[in-house]
């Protein structure tokens, strides 16, 4: 995902195959197995020897990105539907991983009363479902402590409550024109 990003000059994380291990010249970096799913196989190394088990094919690096703001944008049809911000959840005391940001680690998605959204954010979003020729997915957009947007991956099968399931099928029927663009969800 991240060398088609990179292809379709989508912004994100710097990344290396394990082939190019060596080249790494600043620590920490994220490891990731190739195959992995809810921040599981998710490695921070402090070192080019603590690297070296990890040099397989099964694996890729990537530079650990200092996060600010995380956002789940979702997108439908080159268009952004939905927006919401990934916070830590109040009702939770337990320590939470500050880089594994999901809702096993303490994170929830806040849909509004956040404020503003982050410039850039909706073009990162557009730009990574173009680059995997997606219509349909929820891009996982950050904003680094210096203000940089980018994206670590896009989600084609992401979770969807009710509310989401209906503003994406009302969106989908307006496209094709099977209902008037008009039409609003009742309340």
């Amino acid at each position: 995902m991240l060398q088609m990003f990179k292809a379709g000059q989508t912004p994100g994380p710097k990344f290396w195959e394990y082939t190019a291990f060596d080249t790494i010249t600043q620590f920490p970096v994220v490891v990731r197995a190739r195959k992995h799913f809810q921040g599981q196989a998710f490695f921070v190394v402090n070192s080019r020897q603590e690297l070296q088990r990890y040099k397989t094919s099964n694996y890729y690096a990537m530079e650990l990105i200092n996060i600010k703001d995380e956002f789940r944008v979702f997108v439908c049809m080159g268009k952004v539907f939905e927006i919401n911000k990934k916070i830590k959840d109040p009702t939770r005391r337990d320590t939470i991983n500050p880089i594994i940001r999901n809702y096993e680690n303490g994170w929830i998605m806040r849909r509004g009363g956040w404020g503003e959204v982050p410039h850039g954010i909706r073009h990162a979003a557009i730009s990574a479902a173009t680059a995997t020729g997606l219509d349909f997915g929820a891009a996982d957009v950050y904003v680094d402590t210096q203000g940089r947007v980018g994206v670590f991956e896009i989600n084609s099968a992401p979770g969807l409550v009710q509310r989401k399931v209906d503003k994406l099928a009302v969106k989908i029927l307006k496209k094709f024109k099977l209902i008037s663009e008009a039409y609003t969800l009742p309340v």
